[in-house]
C-alpha cells in the first residue's frame, strides 16, 4: 500500500552501496514554509512505499534516507529566509559546505540540508555566501 502525500518529490539520489537515500526539493520561492517543510518531511517518510523503492536499495540492507532543499537564491527568498531562520535551522540543520562534500562523494552524508543556488542564464551554481 502506497502511503498518502502531496506530490511528488523533486529528485532521489540514491548511493545503495551505502543505503543513503536522498529525497529532494527544489524551490524557486519560499511561500508556506511550515507547509513545504512538513510535505517535504511527508515524501521522503513515504519513499518506502513506492513502486520504485526496491530499484532504490540493495535487499537485506538498511538505508537510511535524508531529505535537501535546494532554493533558488534570490533577494525575495533570502529575505524570507532571514525572517524564518530558526525554522529552517531546524528542518535542515546539515551545513552547506558539508552537503556539498557529501555530494562530491568527499564526505558521508550529513543529514538534512539546504543548498542555496543561484542562475545566471542557463548557468547554475551553489552560492556559499548564503546562510539562513
Amino acid at each position: 500500500m502506497r502511503a498518502p502525500t502531496r506530490g511528488r518529490l523533486d529528485l532521489v539520489l540514491v548511493d545503495a552501496a551505502a543505503g543513503v537515500i536522498v529525497a529532494t526539493e527544489i524551490e524557486s520561492g519560499l511561500r508556506r514554509i511550515e507547509q513545504l517543510i512538513g510535505w517535504h518531511r511527508e515524501k521522503a517518510e513515504a519513499l518506502p512505499s513506492s513502486p520504485i523503492w526496491p530499484d532504490l536499495v540493495v535487499e537485506g540492507r538498511p538505508a537510511t534516507i535524508h531529505r535537501l532543499l535546494i532554493l533558488r537564491s534570490t533577494r525575495e527568498t533570502r529575505a524570507t529566509a532571514t525572517e524564518v531562520v530558526a525554522t529552517l535551522r531546524a528542518a535542515y540543520p546539515a551545513a552547506q559546505r558539508d552537503v556539498l562534500a557529501a555530494l562530491a562523494g568527499r564526505e558521508p552524508w550529513p543529514g538534512a540540508g539546504l543548498l542555496w543556488v543561484s542562475l545566471r542564464g542557463n548557468r547554475v551554481s551553489f552560492d556559499p555566501r548564503v546562510r539562513p
